[in-house]
């Protein structure tokens, strides 16, 4: 639950904000864009430092998921598949 709730969180805070921040950059900076590449440089380095920490963190046993937890999983979408027949082939 806390995961789902920070994506969301981080989803509509960093791309919600974005097209104001990229505006107000490129008005600041006289037409340039640069400024507008280097934020979104950072923000996906922020990313890519986000995943690392949390493969570091579920990898460290906080989250242990098993291959029969994964096989279950498959299982169900397969059979709400099957019963909707929303098949894509």
């Amino acid at each position: 639950m806390t995961l789902v709730f920070a994506n969301e969180v981080s989803g509509a805070v960093v791309g919600g904000f974005t097209p104001l921040i990229s505006t107000l950059l490129v008005q600041w900076s006289g037409d340039a864009s640069r400024p507008v590449s280097v934020y979104m440089m950072v923000t996906a380095l922020a990313a890519l430092l986000c995943a690392y920490l949390a493969r570091d963190i579920l990898d460290g046993g906080q989250l242990n998921v098993t291959t029969a937890t994964k096989r279950d999983a498959l299982v169900g979408v397969r059979q709400v598949m099957d019963d909707t027949g929303d098949h894509a082939r």
